[in-house]
């Protein structure tokens, strides 16, 4: 862009330099140091912005160089960063395949947890059960003595029946039977 504005600058410059040599009768010429003065301003500015266009392409060249060296730079990073991202990628695959055995670590112990958990109950059921049935036993042990003494008490306010009462009882029902 800085070429084709330089370039444009020096076609303006001719044209008006031109231009003004030129008078209205095309026959009348211009004097020669009139001409060399205009040439000599022409070739003065033309170096100039020879001497500016130098500098700007060495400047650009500068320019460019200290892009490469960044684009080097900027390689180097990502390079680096890649290799960064290849051991993450390593290191979460590692830790994916832990996170994969400690899940089966834990399926297996909840598994052992639940058939202990299953055991523990029947070992528990069957220990409260025992503890029922020595209970009753106790209570029937303790309770044997009163069971005694009721059956006592109640067979002691009952009348007792002896066999001589009841052949008694049916000879006097034969013999009201005959007399009556």
């Amino acid at each position: 862009m800085k070429k084709f504005a330089a370039m444009m600058m020096l076609l303006l410059l001719m044209v008006t330099g031109s231009y003004g040599a030129e008078t209205a009768d095309s026959e009348i010429y211009v004097r020669k140091e009139v001409f060399n003065a205009h040439m000599d301003s022409i070739n003065s500015k033309f170096d100039i912005m020879m001497e500016e266009m130098k500098q700007i392409r060495g400047e650009m060249k500068q320019m460019r160089e200290e892009i490469r060296e960044e684009i080097k730079g900027i390689k180097e990073e990502l390079k680096a960063q890649k290799e960064e991202i290849k051991f993450l990628r390593q290191d979460i695959s590692n830790i994916a395949a832990s996170i994969a055995v400690m899940s089966q670590r834990i399926d297996s112990l909840e598994s052992r947890m639940s058939d202990l958990r299953r055991d523990m109950d029947s070992k528990t059921d069957d220990l409260r059960n025992n503890i029922y049935l020595w209970l009753v036993v106790l209570g029937i042990i303790f309770a044997l003595p009163s069971v005694q003494k009721f059956l006592e008490w109640r067979d002691s306010r009952r009348p007792s029946i002896t066999l001589e009462d009841v052949k008694r009882l049916i000879e006097e029902s034969k013999s009201e039977a005959r007399g009556a």
